[in-house]
């Protein structure tokens, strides 16, 4: 009796544990980091202090590919015996559900709500953004400069309007001897909480199951 005791308390606690760390999942904010310098491009996904690298992938190895071409063999001859097998059964057609405008309208409207409540929680921090700007001779690359410092001050403040956005760096530097053409960086990262895409999700299937589109 001692030992189940023992054995159920230590289950509680890990499913305490287990609890406790899908709760932080869902209310802190999932990152991807982007970052563009000088031609190279990388993508990170951050979940809590866990950090993946996405873009670019690493190269696999021999025997890495080797285990991907024997599953590929194995799905397609899984595939092949599937189809064998519904060959020799009678085809049974299925009913086509019709695509009504009423039907196109409840899926556009949803969607743009869905998309409307995403972008408001969305959350881009840390946003570097260097860029050289060179032009034929020095007048030129002054008056692109003029130029550019213009539009990106209206631009920044436009996006300021839609989205939740906080700048750390934001810069042109006058390139009149064309030596930083290659020195561009951008950086940012875009953050949004999981529970918010679960409830957004949810809301919107329910929506359109209630108006009968799936």
């Amino acid at each position: 009796m001692a030992v189940l005791f023992i054995v159920l308390k230590w289950l509680g606690i890990i499913l305490l544990c287990l609890l406790a760390v899908l709760i932080l999942l869902l209310i802190f904010p999932v990152w991807v980091h982007v970052e563009y310098n000088c031609g190279k491009f990388m993508v990170k996904l951050q979940v809590l202090f866990l950090r993946f690298k996405l873009y670019p992938a690493k190269s696999k190895t021999v025997k890495q590919l080797e285990k991907d071409a024997e599953k590929e063999a194995k799905k397609a001859a899984k595939k092949a015996e599937a189809d064998a097998e519904k060959g020799q059964e009678p085809a049974t057609p299925k009913p086509k559900r019709k695509i009504t405008p009423d039907v196109i309208l409840d899926i556009v409207e949803t969607a743009g709500w869905a998309m409307k409540k995403l972008f408001k929680a969305l959350k881009i921090r840390n946003i570097i953004f260097i860029m050289p700007v060179h032009g034929e001779d020095a007048a030129d690359t002054a008056e692109k400069y003029g130029k550019m410092n213009a539009y990106m001050g209206g631009t920044v403040a436009a996006l300021q309007n839609f989205l939740n956005m906080k700048f750390t760096g934001l810069k042109l530097i006058p390139d009149f001897t064309d030596e930083f053409k290659d020195k561009s960086y951008i950086s940012c990262k875009v953050g949004i909480l999981p529970i918010v895409i679960i409830a957004v999700c949810i809301y919107g299937f329910i929506q359109l199951k209630n108006r009968k589109v799936i």
